[in-house]
């Protein structure tokens, strides 16, 4: 019995002691918000390249920026693929302007996502775009936004590539959505604007394909191929030979919420050769995500960096945020690791604090250095080493002066009050029970 009091004396005096180490150190550390950066005042324009040069520098880029891909211009405001919507798209943050072409009976290429004038012109008789000539095309008005039934006719017309490579030249990208049949046609007219540094050319051939166009060219143009699967090995075969075929950026597609596209094994395939890309406008493209900033973050952190929109504005304004998030973490590892000394201490607990700065040195080293990551990834890099290193100036100080154990606080006064109680209580205890034995 004396044994059994000593110890759970002896454990509860040990829980004590405990309990107030951790109360103690538990106030010494320093809490910032992960999200302090909202008080600045961002430049949205800045997350806009704004130049078609500088979109494509940045495109051909596999550590690059966010780059956002308005899906046929600005429909919210006017109708899908005109020339007035591409315009809207640029000057509200847009990178590039994801449009579909189709060919006319005379062999012009107009803007039309659809085979059929039904859905997007006012009148349109269900009459297919490869038997109208180009001026019978220009006599339909489209409907607004993204057309049917219930669209409002407007003013505006079905534009021809060749005006709208007339309009766009400059003011950012054009990622062509075509036939590869017409893949010839579409280069010459492209290259006789002297526009193919402006121009993405967007197909779903087999690598083996593109590589054959791609090397019977005087001048290499910038090629965006589209796989859907979800079969690793296809996937990983299909990258592979993409870059290999000249191709600059891949965009992967499944309904599959948790398909492989989205794993880091396939991100991994992508490595220094390329951009990897994501359709957000359509679940069926995306893994069932929803075009919104909670999925952007999610699939830049998992290695995409070029998104496929149709909210062009608010994409632009998160592509800013996010730079400037990444600047706020170069900042951070500036003054705690390139301006800042890393003092030495012989301390248990000083070596645990040392241990955690060196984590958050290595997270931001790699976040600053490898591919884009989002918002959220360098947000969270940039608190954690200041958090660790603002730890160390704090806690070492009080180690080193050794007042660490020290400082007496409300928390630590009842945590040791109770304590005391308990050990007194179990020895009354203990001793009235010997005596009712005795």
């Amino acid at each position: 019995m004396r044994v059994t009091k000593i110890i759970i004396s002896v454990l509860l005096c040990v829980l004590a002691v405990l309990s107030f180490t951790v109360v103690a150190f538990a106030e010494e550390e320093e809490t910032t918000s992960y999200f302090d950066y909202y008080g600045a005042i961002i430049d949205r324009d800045n997350g806009n390249m704004g130049d078609a040069f500088d979109v494509a520098k940045e495109y051909m880029n596999p550590k690059g920026t966010l780059l956002v891909v308005s899906n046929k211009g600005d429909w919210a405001n006017y109708p899908e693929n005109s020339l007035e919507g591409i315009l809207s798209a640029f000057e509200l943050g847009a990178d590039i302007v994801k449009i579909n072409v189709k060919r006319t009976a005379d062999g012009q290429f107009v803007l039309m996502h659809d085979e059929s004038t039904t859905r997007t012109c006012y009148g349109g008789d269900d009459k297919l775009i490869s038997e109208l000539t180009l001026s019978q095309v220009k006599e339909y008005r489209l409907l607004s936004g993204v057309g049917e039934e219930m669209a409002k006719q407007t003013a505006y017309t079905v534009p021809s590539l060749y005006e709208v490579l007339a309009s766009v030249k400059g003011k950012g990208m054009l990622l062509i959505d075509f036939k590869w049949e017409w893949k010839d046609e579409l280069y010459s007219l492209v290259n006789n604007r002297n526009m193919l540094g402006d121009v993405i050319f967007y197909t779903e051939a087999k690598a083996k394909e593109i590589g054959e166009w791609t090397s019977s060219l005087d001048i290499k143009p910038h090629i965006m191929s589209g796989y859907k699967s979800n079969i690793v090995f296809a996937i990983g075969a299909y990258i592979k030979d993409s870059f290999s075929s000249g191709v600059e950026a891949v965009r992967l597609a499944t309904k599959n919420p948790y398909g492989v596209i989205f794993d880091n094994f396939t991100m991994k395939k992508f490595g220094e050769k390329g951009r990897a890309v994501i359709d957000m406008t359509n679940p069926k493209l995306c893994g069932d995500r929803e075009d919104t900033e909670k999925w952007w973050d999610d699939v830049v952190s998992r290695g995409y960096s070029i998104i496929i929109t149709d909210y062009p504005e608010e994409l632009a304004e998160y592509a800013a945020e996010t730079e400037y998030a990444k600047s706020q973490l170069r900042e951070t590892y500036k003054r705690y690791k390139e301006e800042w000394t890393l003092p030495e201490f012989g301390s248990y607990t000083y070596i645990d604090y040392k241990r955690n700065y060196q984590w958050a040195v290595r997270d931001a080293e790699a976040a600053l250095n490898g591919r884009l990551c989002s918002k959220y990834d360098y947000l969270t890099a940039s608190h954690n080493l200041r958090r660790a290193a603002v730890n160390i100036e704090i806690n070492y100080t009080a180690l080193r002066d050794g007042k660490a154990e020290l400082t007496i606080s409300l928390p630590r006064i009842i945590v040791a009050i109770l304590a005391v109680a308990a050990v007194v209580g179990t020895q009354v205890y203990f001793y009235k029970k010997r005596k009712r034995e005795a």
